[in-house]
């Protein structure tokens, strides 16, 4: 468990410049980057399963849609706003489809 009490500043000093140098600095990076860059796929904020998925070139439109759909949604929710891209009942099974293969395929990360 992280906790205030547990964190050491000295073990981040070489990320001061971006307000990791104190706990409350974890904090508002975690609730405003931290979340946006795991989304966004970034090996930097993860502390959880490297990303290292082989995504064939003629998919990289699709894995940058979903990217951007994802951090855009996390931004509207944290602003108190809409998500551009609501929820619809029609794309509900193909969605489902896709957290289903998401947590199958992270099952299988070795390293």
């Amino acid at each position: 468990v992280f906790t205030k009490e547990g964190y050491l500043p000295e073990a981040i000093s070489s990320h001061a410049g971006m307000g990791l140098d104190s706990w409350e600095g974890v904090l508002n990076f975690e609730a405003t980057m931290g979340m946006q860059m795991v989304l966004g796929g970034s090996d930097f904020a993860s502390t959880g399963v490297a990303n290292e998925a082989a995504v064939p070139q003629s998919h990289a439109a699709v894995e940058m849609a979903l990217r951007d759909t994802l951090v855009a949604a996390y931004q509207a929710a944290r602003a108190g706003g809409a998500d551009v891209h609501p929820h619809t009942a029609d794309m509900q099974g193909a969605a489902y489809d896709l957290i289903r293969l998401a947590l199958c395929v992270t099952t299988h990360v070795e390293g």
